[in-house]
């Protein structure tokens, strides 16, 4: 006789279980872990650790943007980067002669034009008051009656950021250097001993954010 399907059922679902459980530990410890290196590479590449300076952008955001933008001179202003992600406004004329502005999407870099789409979602997150980024993303909500038409012109404002910050400026603003000290201090926790004596770094965490903020936020620096 064939098994009854009560007895199928009660002949692996603990094991099934176990095996599962395992799979998801696995991933978890490799998330981690990839986690680990890429905060260990963006503290290690001033590029990648002047784009924490911007609001909403972490490291995994950091190691993305100096990987798809290269060599920021190739872009002659921020609008051209803009372009090249894909976060400008698409315009298009219809046969009547009437424009029309499809928004962002469908074009430029896709993977990280949608990093700064989460990051821009960040900002409107926070509190109001808490930045002036924040405050103006949703004025022009309360203006525009439409989430996504702020969340897409934040994230312009952010790509516009990075590439002031890749041509050598630094950010000024209180609330951005509150922000970085924050970041900072989680990606610290995040690497090992060994690591931060590789890079130079002191052994207790506040100093380790101390040091890195004097690398990373130097003098020269012009407003944005």
């Amino acid at each position: 006789m064939g098994a009854t399907p009560s007895s199928c059922r009660g002949s692996r679902p603990d094991g099934g279980r176990s095996r599962h459980f395992e799979r998801l530990a696995f991933a978890v410890s490799q998330c981690e872990a990839l986690y680990a290196a890429i905060c260990q590479e963006v503290l290690t590449d001033p590029a990648m650790a002047g784009c924490l300076r911007v609001l909403g952008i972490g490291p995994v955001n950091a190691f993305a943007a100096v990987a798809v933008i290269g060599d920021v001179g190739r872009f002659s202003s921020p609008g051209k980067l803009v372009n090249y992600l894909g976060l400008h406004p698409g315009r298009k004329q219809s046969g009547a002669g009437k424009r029309l502005q499809p928004g962002v999407g469908n074009r430029g870099r896709k993977e990280m034009r949608c990093l700064l789409v989460q990051a821009a979602q960040a900002v409107m997150r926070q509190k109001a008051g808490a930045s002036e980024l924040r405050d103006w993303g949703w004025s022009l909500f309360m203006r525009k009656g439409n989430r996504n038409v702020a969340v897409a012109a934040v994230a312009r404002r952010l790509a516009e950021q990075i590439w002031h910050l890749l041509k050598g400026g630094c950010v000024t603003k209180p609330e951005q250097k509150r922000s970085l000290t924050l970041k900072l201090s989680r990606m610290v926790r995040r690497i090992s001993a060994e690591v931060r004596e590789a890079l130079g770094l002191p052994k207790k965490t506040g100093d380790c954010v101390a040091a890195l903020m004097e690398r990373i936020d130097h003098p020269r620096s012009i407003t944005i």
